[in-house]
């Protein structure tokens, strides 16, 4: 799932928001996103919803491998 770990830095870092900032909203550990960032641990579907949500994005955007 590289392209999903790719896109939600790309996309949180498209919003604004540091690990920390999106962590909080999610109510887990910066350590955490900087997991699914850089693919240590993909993140479950539950999570992507809400990520997606918070990045005001859809769930197929941070599966999206045609990126630009």
């Amino acid at each position: 799932m590289r392209n999903i770990t790719l896109n939600i830095l790309l996309y949180r870092r498209r919003a604004g928001l540091t690990q920390a900032q999106l962590a909080a909203r999610l109510g887990v550990t910066p350590n955490t996103i900087a997991n699914y960032e850089n693919g240590k641990t993909t993140p479950p579907m539950e999570t992507v919803i809400r990520i997606a949500h918070i990045l005001n994005i859809s769930t197929d955007q941070l599966f999206d491998t045609n990126i630009h």
